[in-house]
């Protein structure tokens, strides 16, 4: 409990400098050497205690310890459930919708327009299905950018030789793993800062470049296996960043690898969606009044996005609000190769890291797979559907063609009509009269009595 308090009170004295932390240190007779965080941590310390706050009242600057202490009362108002990026602090704070932590909102700036909003926790469990997040050892923190140089973000923490030697006996099943995501409203895209490193124990484990030229391709990033440069022990993982004004935060995690049989074997293993719940939601799609979908019927493809054969497991990401399905196993054996929109639907793009079996959609595929070249399906309004061959398919198309011919024909026919009916304005007007020139004389125009 006493490090949490630490953790919480932090975010004023670190608006201190070195000079001002040691001379509070040397007022309230506390060491006055050593790191700054270390200082800063000591100070925190000593005050929460009720020996520091009669000392701090008695010896410190008046406005400083009012200042501390008020924080303290602020802060005690936050949400029981709060996990921040921050070390803790007052503030207006938002609620993870799925683990229903809080966070703050000035930490999470242009993430609190995700919605659903997920907290930097549930966004790093998420992001790779395959690499699935058994452990945190560094929560998700921030990477502070108030340095001119340079700005570093150093943890520590304990390994056990036991821990060691199970992750190392899992021959690469088990992973330690750093991972950093860009505060940018997105969310879910793995971003290391432009340009810096990430040292582990004193060594240097990646070196982060910034493109040598303005048409250079963007920098794609993935998380880093670290699993071989810890040792038994403490040990002390910094990230530096320079030059770089975009906010970030990262954390540090055990992994364990999913093979995409386990992945597709899982999602299978989960309720989905039942052939009551796939007609329910049928049929509230078709009466919603979208214009994207007609009020009595729709035609959807069931044939497989990627193969372009017949699906076998239609799903859908649990955030898609479309009907469209796409084929699992294709879906999930392209991530491994993809470098760029990973796990992203690909009728309507969004995020599909939670799949979701269509049951319904799947009676329909397997009462397709007995028919003769089946290509599509068109779903009613009653939750009734009908399946439509390739050869009607392909009837349909050319009516469609002959009947935009058709139509074109019309068109070019009434432009004509019109043309032709059009009044010429030059046949309307008078010829030009002709001026004669008389051997130097003056022209002379002859009039004409109508009369």
């Amino acid at each position: 409990m006493e490090t949490q308090n630490v953790n919480d009170y932090m975010s004023k004295i670190r608006l201190c400098s070195m000079q001002e932390l040691r001379e509070i240190a040397r007022k309230l007779e506390l060491k006055s050497n050593g790191k700054r965080e270390e200082l800063a941590r000591l100070i925190v310390s000593f005050l929460l205690t009720p020996e520091g706050r009669n000392e701090a009242y008695r010896k410190l600057d008046l406005n400083f310890a009012n200042s501390f202490y008020d924080q303290i009362k602020t802060s005690n108002r936050l949400p029981e459930k709060f996990r921040c990026i921050c070390e803790g602090g007052s503030g207006a704070t938002i609620e993870c919708t799925r683990c229903k932590f809080h966070q703050h909102t000035s930490c999470m700036g242009r993430n609190t327009l995700i919605s659903p909003y997920e907290c930097p926790t549930c966004q790093l469990y998420q992001m790779q299905p395959l690499d699935e997040v058994v452990e945190f050892y560094i929560l998700p923190n921030s990477v502070p950018r108030d340095f001119i140089h340079g700005t570093q973000c150093e943890r520590n923490f304990t390994f056990l030789q036991s821990q060691l030697d199970k992750i190392h006996s899992a021959k690469g099943a088990l992973q330690i793993q750093a991972r950093c995501l860009r505060i940018d409203g997105i969310g879910y895209t793995h971003q290391w800062p432009k340009v810096g490193c990430l040292i582990v124990n004193g060594r240097t484990a990646m070196e982060f470049r910034g493109p040598e030229h303005s048409n250079a391709k963007a920098r794609k990033d993935e998380p880093l296996n670290l699993t071989t440069l810890f040792v038994p022990g403490k040990n002390s993982v910094n990230l530096l960043r320079v030059a770089d004004t975009e906010s970030f935060f990262w954390a540090l995690v055990l992994i364990k690898k999913r093979s995409d049989d386990h992945f597709i074997k899982e999602v299978c293993s989960k309720p989905g969606l039942s052939v009551e719940q796939g007609k329910a939601f049928l049929i509230k799609k078709l009466n919603s009044g979208d214009s994207d979908i007609q009020s009595r019927s729709v035609k959807l493809s069931i044939k497989c996005p990627f193969t372009m054969t017949l699906m076998e497991i239609p799903v859908r990401g649990t955030k898609c609000d479309h009907l469209q399905c796409f084929n699992l196993d294709p879906f999930v054996r392209l991530q491994k190769s993809s470098k760029v929109n990973r796990w992203r639907c690909p009728i309507c793009k969004g995020l599909a890291f939670d799949l979701i079996v269509d049951k319904f959609m799947a009676e329909i595929v397997e009462h397709a797979r007995v028919l003769n070249d089946p290509h599509s399906v068109e779903l009613m309004s009653d939750g009734t559907y009908r399946i439509i061959s390739f050869e009607e398919y392909l009837e349909s198309i050319n009516k469609k063609e002959e009947e935009s011919g058709k139509a074109e024909n019309e068109a070019k026919k009434k432009r004509k009509t019109e043309k032709d009916d059009s009044i010429n304005l030059n046949e309307l007007m008078p010829a030009p009269v002709q001026i004669q020139k008389n051997n130097g004389n003056p022209q002379v125009v002859d009039l004409i009595d109508l009369d």
